[in-house]
């Protein structure tokens, strides 16, 4: 029999994307809840392309097609999963499915009574429906609400996650809006400025003085003397050694050889 969610409770801590702001405020949290069914949907796989062309425009792919069956010109398998309602990121639905089970576990049998009737098979507009349904019960309940939230808030960021990996992090998986980057002396950052959301923020790289000088081929003495000078731009210290951004390394090396005004 498997471990029931309380029993696992203390090997795995629980972490809420939102913190007690999320517990404290049911209309974000209902929110939240009703983005999965969209957010699940975009997840699906693309449809690998097995017609004639065998890829398109690469002649390779024509030439040498991949083996095995190809689909009928037209045929729309992303329509053809809708119509089914093919769930997918069903590891995802997994846990949406478990947080049912907790209600379950909580309430008593004449409660449980007065709750919908769930489908047999779990989608997830069924779940959400669900739960969106029998939320002012398990928000009255202090085990329910931490542990729903925290698996609500979890779940969401992985399928924005794979959405916007998806899109080559080019486009904000909530309001459609490009991503925007930019990077400070140490942090390299990207955000949606429309969902004032932070997606990622990770310490830039950076070279050392010995290994700014090996790849532009020159002397630690003369990479140091260029930073005095401000054609590179120290971004901090590792021990003894200054580091660095890359990208001034670079652009000074093009400077030096001519290729840039």
């Amino acid at each position: 029999m498997s471990a029931t969610p309380r029993d696992r409770c203390d090997r795995a801590p629980l972490v809420i994307d939102g913190g007690p702001s999320v517990i404290a405020r049911p209309a974000r949290l209902a929110e939240y809840l009703a983005q999965l069914p969209g957010l699940a949907a975009r997840t699906a796989p693309p449809a690998e392309d097995r017609g004639p062309t065998a890829g398109g425009i690469d002649p390779t792919r024509i030439i040498h097609p991949d083996p095995g069956p190809r689909l009928p010109p037209g045929l729309d398998l992303a329509t053809i999963d809708r119509s089914i309602q093919r769930q997918h990121s069903t590891d995802l639905l997994a846990a949406l499915t478990q947080c049912v089970r907790v209600v379950g576990e909580e309430c008593d049998t004449e409660t449980w009574r007065t709750f919908p009737e769930r489908p047999t098979d779990a989608t997830w507009p069924g779940e959400v429906r669900w739960l969106l349904a029998t939320m002012h019960w398990w928000t009255t309940d202090d085990w329910c609400t931490e542990w729903i939230t925290g698996e609500v808030c979890r779940v969401r960021a992985a399928l924005i996650e794979r959405v916007e990996r998806a899109s080559g992090w080019s486009t904000c998986a909530l309001c459609g809006q490009p991503i925007t980057t930019y990077e400070t002396d140490t942090l390299a950052v990207a955000e949606c400025a429309r969902c004032d959301r932070v997606i990622s923020m990770r310490e830039r790289e950076s070279l050392t003085t010995s290994q700014a000088a090996a790849v532009l081929g020159i002397s630690e003495a003369a990479v140091r003397k260029q930073l005095e000078r401000g054609d590179l731009r120290k971004v901090g210290r590792r021990g003894k050694e200054s580091l660095l951004a890359p990208s001034d390394g670079l652009d000074w090396a093009r400077r030096k050889l001519g290729l840039l005004a």
